[in-house]
């Protein structure tokens, strides 16, 4: 069972993964403008989405996975690595809580992912895609060593591209 630590936060095992968290994440608008559809899901949506990551986790191993405040139960998101869409390139990801955007939580699990990706994954490179708009995001990816590559096009919309060496 995977439990990742850092200062502040635990990243746990899909199995630790609750749909109630899940679809807190998704039926809230602020969160979901980010996403590719740019709208809230509903529950039906909200239930494949959920199998899409445990499909992900049981044919490669890893993928999204739920995070708490370490040695409590407060819910701050969902985060992870996972393939990008219809390559093989190991993407990080995450959604938090919008109540506990600001805190620097996204930096401190992205550093935590990467560290993951490098010493137990053992991929050479990361990416991460987000709307041109979150700027939020993209502070977060650039703290944590991404660089812009450029615009692209990844879940049905346009992305700003971003790569990490983890060589």
């Amino acid at each position: 069972m995977l439990d990742l630590k850092s200062e502040r936060l635990s990243l746990k095992s899909i199995a630790a993964l609750k749909f109630e968290e899940l679809r807190m994440l998704d039926a809230d608008p602020d969160v979901m403008k980010y996403t590719s559809k740019g709208e809230i899901r509903t529950e039906a949506e909200s239930k494949v989405w959920m199998q899409k990551i445990l499909n992900h986790h049981k044919t490669h191993g890893f993928g999204m996975m739920p995070f708490y405040l370490t040695n409590s139960e407060v819910f701050i998101g969902v985060a992870g690595i996972k393939y990008l869409e219809n390559t093989n390139l190991p993407e990080l990801g995450y959604r938090l809580v919008k109540q506990h955007w600001g805190n620097g939580y996204g930096t401190e699990i992205g550093r935590l992912l990467i560290n993951y990706a490098r010493n137990t994954l053992k991929f050479d490179k990361l990416v991460a895609v987000t709307k041109p708009e979150n700027i939020p995001s993209q502070q977060i990816l650039t703290k944590c060593g991404f660089q812009f590559k450029g615009i692209d096009f990844y879940y049905k919309t346009e992305v700003n591209y971003f790569e990490l060496d983890l060589k």
